[in-house]
Formats: C-alpha cells, sequence, structure tokens
C-alpha cells in the first residue's frame, strides 16, 4: 500500500527531469533556416517544446531555474528565425518573446501548405534561390538574408514581427488547426506572474481579480500599484536622507559630493529594479512591458550622465578644496572647466548609447548637434578667445591670484583669475576686469615677484658746498643706511656723487629692500628719511633748492618791479 504512493513519486520525478533534459537537448539544437520549410518547421516544433515544458515542468516547479530555461528555450528560437535588426537593442529580448509567442499562436491557427508545397534545400540549392516566401493567404513574409553572419537564411521579415501582435488579434478567435501542448500562451502569459509567482496561485484567484481591464489583468494592476508605492517611497527616503546631508555639509566637499550624488543613485538603482519586478516578476503584457522597458533604460543612461557630471564637478572641488589649489586662482578655474567637459563628454555619450539602445534616430541627432555647436562657435568668438587667453595665462603663469601687477597701464592685485576676465583691484581701491585675451598679448609687471624694493635717493646740494663736506655727506649717508643692515640681503646700499645738476650738486644712494614687503619698506624709509635730516643738520649740511638765475645783458629793455606792503 505504501508502494505505491512512492512509486507515483518517483515515476513524476522522472517524467520532470525527462522533460527538462529533453527541453536542454533542445534548447542546445539550433533551428535551421536553410530554406522557408526548414525555418517554419523548426520555428513551430521550438513553440510545442516551449509547451511541453511549461505544461509538465513549470506549472508544478516555478523555479527561477525552471522560467529561466523556459525562456531562454524561447529566445533562442526567436533569435533564430525573427529578423530583429529594426528593433532597438534594449527591446529585443521583449520583442522577440512577444512576437515569437503570436506567430506561433497564429501559425498554429491557420491552415498551413503541405511541407511539399513550401520551398525546401532542394528549392534554395539552385543559381536562384528565392528571395522571400509568404504563408499563403497572410502576409507573415520569410525573407532570405543576403548578406552579414546570416547570410542565405530565411527569417520572417521585420515587419511580420512588428505586426505580429495584430494578426494574433485577427485570428485568436479561431480554432487551432494543429496540436499544441499547452492551449494559448498569450492568454496563459497574460494570465500568469513571472519568477517567484505560481501558476497554480494565479489560477486560484476569484475570477473577478484575473479578469481584464484596460489591457491588463485586475491582479497585475494591484501589484503594479504596489510596486509603483514602493518605488516612490523608497526615492521619498532617499531625497529625505539627502535633505539632512545638505545641512551637514558645509565647507565639507567629500559630503556635498555624497549628498548630491544619493537621489540620482537612488534613481539609478530604482529604474532597472522597477523594470525587472514589472518584466519578470508580475510580467506585464507587451502593451506595458515595453514603455516600462524603454523608460527604465532612458532613465539609466540619462541618470547616469547626472552622475557623470556631479562626480567631475564634485572631484574638482576635492581637489581645489584641498591646501595644493587656492580658490580664485587660474589652476582652479581651469580645473573646474576641464572637469566640466570631461563630464560634458561622458555624459553626451551615455546619452547617445542610451538613445540607440532605445532607438531614437542618432544620426539626425548628431547633425543637429553639429551645426548647432558650430552656430554657436561661430556666434561666441570672443568667449573662445578669452578661453583660449586663460589657457595661455595657465601655461605661462606671469601672475597668480594675490599678485600685485602693472599692467595697461593699470596697477592694482589681482582678486581672480576666470575662464573670461582677470579681476583687478587697482590700488585706488576700483575693480577693474580685463578680458584675458588682451591679458595674454600685454606686457605685464609682476611686481609681487621682485626679489626686493629698489630705491634711487638723490640729495641736492648747494653749489658753494665744499668738497670736503660733500665727502662728509656721502659718508653720512653709509652710515644711516648701515644702521639698517639686515634690511638689504646681499645687495648693500651704493653712494656717489652723481652729477652737476643745473641747481645743485647731486649725491645718489641706490638701496634694494629685502624682503619686499610694501608697508614694511615704506616705515623703513621713513626712518631713514628722519635720520637723514638729522644727521645733516648736526653737520650742517645743507639742501639745495631749485633755483633760476636770470642774466641781463647790457643794453636789454628794462622791466620795473613794484613791491607793495601788504
Amino acid at each position: 500500500m505504501r508502494v505505491a504512493p512512492i512509486v507515483r513519486v518517483a515515476l513524476a520525478a522522472l517524467l520532470l527531469a525527462a522533460s527538462a533534459w529533453t527541453a536542454a537537448a533542445d534548447t542546445l539544437q539550433p533551428i535551421d533556416t536553410s530554406s522557408p520549410r526548414s525555418t517554419l518547421t523548426g520555428f513551430l516544433e521550438n513553440g510545442d517544446t516551449v509547451g511541453r515544458f511549461y505544461r509538465d515542468v513549470y506549472h508544478d516547479a516555478p523555479t527561477f531555474a525552471n522560467l529561466r530555461r523556459l525562456v531562454q528555450t524561447r529566445l533562442r528560437g526567436a533569435y533564430r528565425v525573427l529578423d530583429l535588426s529594426e528593433t532597438p537593442p534594449a527591446l529585443r529580448d521583449r520583442v522577440a518573446l512577444d512576437a515569437s509567442v503570436h506567430l506561433y499562436e497564429v501559425l498554429s491557427r491557420i491552415e498551413l501548405p503541405p511541407a511539399a508545397a513550401i520551398p525546401g534545400d532542394e528549392s534554395v540549392a539552385g543559381a536562384a534561390p528565392p528571395a522571400r516566401w509568404t504563408v499563403p493567404h497572410t502576409d507573415i513574409t520569410l525573407v532570405r538574408v543576403t548578406e552579414g553572419p546570416r547570410r542565405g537564411d530565411y527569417l520572417f521579415s521585420p515587419e511580420a514581427v512588428e505586426r505580429s501582435a495584430e494578426y494574433y488579434a485577427l485570428v485568436k478567435g479561431l480554432p487551432y488547426r494543429r496540436d499544441v501542448p499547452a492551449g494559448d500562451f498569450v492568454q496563459i502569459r497574460r494570465q500568469i506572474g513571472g519568477v517567484l509567482v505560481p501558476p497554480k496561485a494565479i489560477e486560484a484567484l476569484p475570477a473577478w481579480a484575473r479578469a481584464e481591464a484596460l489591457g491588463l489583468v485586475v491582479w497585475k494592476w494591484a501589484a503594479l500599484a504596489l510596486l509603483a508605492a514602493v518605488a516612490v517611497a523608497a526615492f521619498a527616503a532617499a531625497r529625505r536622507a539627502a535633505l539632512r546631508l545638505r545641512g551637514r555639509c558645509h565647507g565639507r566637499p567629500v559630503v556635498t559630493a555624497l549628498q548630491r550624488l544619493l537621489l540620482p543613485v537612488a534613481l539609478v538603482v530604482l529604474a532597472p529594479l522597477v523594470s525587472l519586478l514589472a518584466n519578470g516578476v508580475i510580467n506585464v503584457t507587451e502593451t506595458f512591458g515595453t514603455p516600462i522597458r524603454i523608460a527604465a533604460e532612458a532613465m539609466i543612461h540619462l541618470v547616469g550622465a547626472w552622475i557623470a557630471w556631479i562626480v567631475a564637478v564634485s572631484f574638482a572641488e576635492i581637489v581645489i578644496a584641498s591646501p595644493r589649489i587656492a580658490e580664485g586662482t587660474l589652476d582652479a578655474q581651469l580645473l573646474r572647466l576641464f572637469a566640466r567637459l570631461i563630464g560634458v563628454v561622458v555624459a553626451a555619450t551615455l546619452i547617445l548609447v542610451g538613445g540607440e539602445e532605445i532607438g531614437l534616430p542618432l544620426i539626425g541627432l548628431v547633425a543637429g548637434v553639429g551645426i548647432g555647436g558650430l552656430a554657436i562657435a561661430l556666434a561666441a568668438q570672443d568667449t573662445l578667445r578669452n578661453v583660449l587667453g586663460s589657457l595661455m595665462i595657465f601655461f605661462d603663469q606671469p601672475y597668480r591670484a594675490g599678485d600685485r601687477i602693472v599692467v595697461l597701464g593699470h596697477d592694482g592685485i589681482v582678486e581672480e583669475i576666470g575662464l573670461r576676465s582677470t579681476r583687478l583691484r587697482l590700488l585706488d581701491g576700483r575693480l577693474m576686469s580685463i578680458p584675458n585675451e588682451k591679458m595674454a598679448s600685454a606686457e605685464i609687471a609682476n611686481v609681487s615677484l621682485r626679489p626686493s624694493i629698489q630705491r634711487i635717493l638723490r640729495l641736492g646740494l648747494p653749489y658753494d658746498t665744499p668738497p670736503e663736506r660733500v665727502d662728509r655727506a656721502i659718508a653720512v649717508l653709509h652710515e644711516v643706511l648701515g644702521e639698517h643692515a639686515s634690511r638689504w640681503g646681499d645687495m648693500p646700499p651704493r653712494v656717489y656723487f652723481e652729477e652737476f645738476a643745473p641747481d645743485s650738486l647731486t649725491v645718489v644712494a641706490y638701496t634694494w629692500y629685502h624682503p619686499p614687503v610694501f608697508w614694511d619698506y615704506v616705515e623703513a624709509q621713513s626712518r631713514i628719511n628722519r635720520e637723514i635730516l638729522r644727521r645733516f643738520a648736526e653737520e650742517g649740511i645743507g639742501f639745495a633748492f631749485p633755483t633760476t638765475t636770470t642774466i641781463l645783458e647790457p643794453g636789454s629793455a628794462p622791466f620795473l618791479v613794484e613791491m607793495t606792503r601788504p
């Protein structure tokens, strides 16, 4: 009495194993597409194999491994016999599954000609094999491939792939003309779920939950609503976390980058996850599966472009925040420029690749971008020249932010070196903005790079000063300047009797103040000037005043000088 159940269980296990082995063997055997007959026959046999595997194995054991085997068997046959050259790469799996199921149901419900009436190997062996063969009384055509690795194969035309759902809608009420293992597989796919959703559980649902509404059964609408609610809640949680991080990231570029990356990373994780659950678990129909897949693919690439931009910009800001690069310098500006250029290139590449994946017309888009870029370049010649000037300043580096320079008649401190212009704070307080195009070609005196501040001190002595007092004046200058020996570095002062000027005897002192700190220099020169005045007064050495002597020649016209008492 106890043996019978064990025997039944063993037989069932052997049946499942045999069915799985047969499906695996059939999966490994490629469909012969060398003639219309072999393509059509192989396609229908592949559909029968899928139906038997669903009926005998997957229906009672809906495991992930069995589902994968079921899908792989269907996809292998679909890719083998369908011309998907006009289908976007991101949609080919879904289109191949849908079209293969629809075409299988259509061909199982119409009267097919005898195998002998379908062109076979003998028909394609000649010098002029048929270019196409159409199933009688239909628009379903098998077309011979003329180039590429599939050359010589007969495949269902792109039009047949595109219109497969339309063909099914016309014949779904007709009875089957051939034996099918599992019934209407289109309706089965619309009713059942994907992985983790047992078909028996769906069959046990009440009739209203399995009823179709707006192209989708009710239980799938409910599952989609739940999935959407969970996705929105997850995104809202990521947004709240980003807002909390925002208040903590002031002055912390790494935390700022993480805060900016949180939302796009959440999107790039949620988009494929929602698509996977909608198509792989809920198993929405072809009407909704394709738009969800396209939306997810588009979002992944768009958000990927967003992430690339944020990463590039954040990397530049993190480097600039380090002590090596000062804010406002040309190095910082150019680092930002290069980071943005890299971000734009990577983002544009991701968008273009994503557009190709979902079937956007990239040729027209790229051509439009090229024409638009040319127009922008022509309209922004001045800006481009200034950017090139910025690059020249970066490589030559005649000045940096904080340097005092003299350029184009302006003397001031460089506050900021931008991509378009250099901002110069003049000594009188005005802010001057000079285009980098001019800065790159102008003569620039960088005052801050001088090793010392030179001063030429000229003192005029009266012409009635005796030679010994001139020598004493030179000696006094040496003594006064020598008292500040720590400020002259390796260039000591030099004092000379320079020349006989028109109104004085000129004594000159050359000094080089070091280090070249302007306000310290001014303070030191003030002390030196006061000391010279005091020492010259003690020595009785006077200063010459500018005078003019007028000599009247005899016979010149007389002139009258009137003096009045105030």
